[in-house]
């Protein structure tokens, strides 16, 4: 889980809620499928889920709602 927040301290509390639910390992390896990473987790859950778990949870399910997530983050860091 370390590598995965790259001490990005909101990355590692959302980290640490997925991996502690039911399924939570698979959450972890479905965001490092989504090449999501440190601030990229965060911003994931704040900005594009609008902290909502169950919304992040439900984006990182399948293949094409991860690809949708990863491209909604670069667009929510894009300037």
């Amino acid at each position: 889980m370390l590598a995965l927040v790259r001490g990005n301290m909101g990355a590692l509390w959302v980290c640490s809620v997925l991996a502690a639910g039911e399924e939570g390992t698979a959450y972890l390896e479905w965001l490092a499928a989504a090449n999501l990473a440190g601030p990229d987790i965060w911003v994931a859950f704040k900005d594009v889920c609008g902290e909502d778990l169950d919304r992040l949870k439900a984006a990182l399910r399948t293949a094409d709602s991860r690809a949708d997530l990863a491209k909604r983050v670069r667009e929510a860091q894009s300037p």
